[in-house]
């Protein structure tokens, strides 16, 4: 599914998008606890939003050897958020993966001041 990317409201900040999402997912568990569907996926085209935004952040910010190889959109991609580093994840599949080998994560990060990373061979740890 293809999502076009939504122009960014003015004065968001990568840290109130950070906030706003992860209020929104604690909105979700919520929801998802009472069954309530209809609100459920309300809840989350909000959050898509929102996770579109912080994409376009990433993509303006990343460096050219992270840039050339995201997707335009993130619509196919894994998203995390992790609190303590304040550090929101796009997961894809590893473009430099051989057919042969077993399936690899690449993530990319970005950190609340825009701090874009990679990491090769992504694991939960």
């Amino acid at each position: 599914m293809i999502r076009k990317l939504m122009p960014l409201e003015k004065g968001s900040t990568l840290k109130e998008l950070f906030k706003e999402w992860e209020e929104k997912n604690d909105e979700v568990g919520k929801r998802f606890r009472e069954f309530n569907i209809s609100s459920l996926k309300e809840i989350r085209k909000e959050q898509r939003k929102i996770e579109d935004q912080i994409y376009k952040i990433l993509l303006e910010s990343a460096p050219s050897d992270i840039g050339n190889i995201l997707p335009e959109d993130c619509g196919s991609m894994e998203l995390g958020f992790e609190k303590g580093e304040q550090k929101f994840y796009f997961l894809m599949e590893d473009p430099d993966q051989k057919d042969e080998e077993k399936l690899k994560i690449l993530a990319i990060t970005i950190d609340h001041k825009r701090n874009v990373d990679s990491i090769k061979d992504f694991k939960k740890e």
